[in-house]
C-alpha cells in the first residue's frame, strides 16, 4: 500500500521561488562564499550537522551548508537510521557526497558505495570523504548498472539504496536483474517530468515486498539561523532556491518485515 505525504498548498510558493530564482546565480555565489567563510564549510543543521563539505558551483551549496537542502527527507533519514543497522549504502548520483559522506558519518559500521557519471563530482566526493575521515569506508565509482547492484546487494547484508540519477531510476530499480533490491530499503527521487511511467513502474515492482510512501516537494521555510536572520528578503529567497526543473517527489520503500 502506498501512503502519501503531500506538500499542501506549496505549488504557488515553489513557482514563485522558480521565477524569482532565475536571476540569482551571482547572488547565490556571493552568499555561498560569505556563509562558507562564516561556517568554515561545516553544515549547520539537519541530519548531517557538523559535516565538512566542499561543494561545486551549483545552486545547492548554500542550502547544504545551512542544512536546509531537501528538508523533506530529514525525518525520513532519521527514521531509517534509527530503525536499521545498515551494512552497506549504495548512493547513485552521489554528486559531491552530501548523502554518501553524511551517511558514512552516521552509520559507523557501514560501507558506502558512491556512484556518479561526472568525474569532477567523483573527485569532490572523494575530497569530502577524506576531509571528514571516512574515505576508508566510501568507495567512489562512475556509472552504476544493475550488475553493480546485483553484486553489492548480497544476502545477509542490510542495505540502504539512495538514488538521485536524473531519470535512470527506472532502469536501475529492476529486482529481476538485481534481486537484492527486494531486501533493501530504498529512497529514490523520481523524475517523472522526464518519463511519466517512472513512479507507477517502481510502485508496481515493489508493491509485494515494501511499505511505500510518496513525499512531495514542499515550499521551504526560512530557518531561524543567524546566517539567515540578517538577510533581506531577496537574499533569503536566493539562499533557499533549489533551481529544480519541476515539482519533485520521492518514494520511500521500506522492506516489509517478515512475520
Amino acid at each position: 500500500m502506498l501512503s502519501h505525504v503531500p506538500g499542501a498548498k506549496y505549488a504557488a510558493g515553489i513557482l514563485g521561488e522558480r521565477l524569482l530564482g532565475f536571476g540569482f546565480a551571482q547572488r547565490r555565489r556571493r552568499l555561498m562564499a560569505q556563509s562558507a567563510e562564516t561556517l568554515g564549510n561545516r553544515i549547520r543543521t539537519g541530519p548531517f550537522a557538523g559535516m565538512q563539505i566542499t561543494d561545486g558551483p551549483d545552486a545547492f551549496g548554500l542550502m547544504r551548508l545551512l542544512g536546509t537542502y531537501e528538508p523533506e527527507l530529514h525525518s525520513v533519514i532519521e527514521e531509517l537510521l534509527a530503525g536499521a543497522a545498515y551494512d552497506i549504502v549504495v548512493n547513485i548520483g552521489c554528486a559531491e557526497g552530501f548523502y554518501s559522506v553524511g551517511l558514512a558519518l552516521r552509520l559507523l559500521k557501514a560501507h558506502v558505495y558512491a556512484f556518479d557519471i561526472d568525474e569532477k563530482r567523483q573527485r569532490l566526493c572523494l575530497l569530502n570523504a577524506r576531509q571528514n575521515g571516512v574515505d576508508n569506508r566510501v568507495t567512489v565509482a562512475g556509472r552504476c548498472t544493475c550488475r553493480n547492484l546485483a553484486s553489492l546487494l548480497t544476502p545477509g547484508k542490510r542495505a540502504l539504496v539512495f538514488l538521485d540519477c536524473e531519470g535512470a531510476e527506472k532502469d536501475l530499480l529492476q529486482p529481476d536483474l538485481a534481486p537484492g533490491l527486494l531486501q533493501a530499503d530504498i529512497v529514490v527521487e523520481c523524475h517523472d517530468f522526464l518519463d511519466k511511467s517512472i513512479t507507477p513502474t517502481i510502485l508496481e515492482r515493489f508493491s509485494g515486498s515494501h511499505e511505500m510512501t510518496r513525499i512531495d516537494e514542499r515550499m521551504h521555510e526560512w530557518p531561524d539561523l543567524p546566517e539567515i536572520r540578517g538577510m533581506n528578503g531577496i537574499d533569503k529567497a536566493a539562499a533557499m532556491f533549489e533551481a529544480r526543473t519541476a515539482l519533485m517527489h520521492w518514494l520511500i520503500l521500506k522492506k516489509t518485515p517478515v512475520n
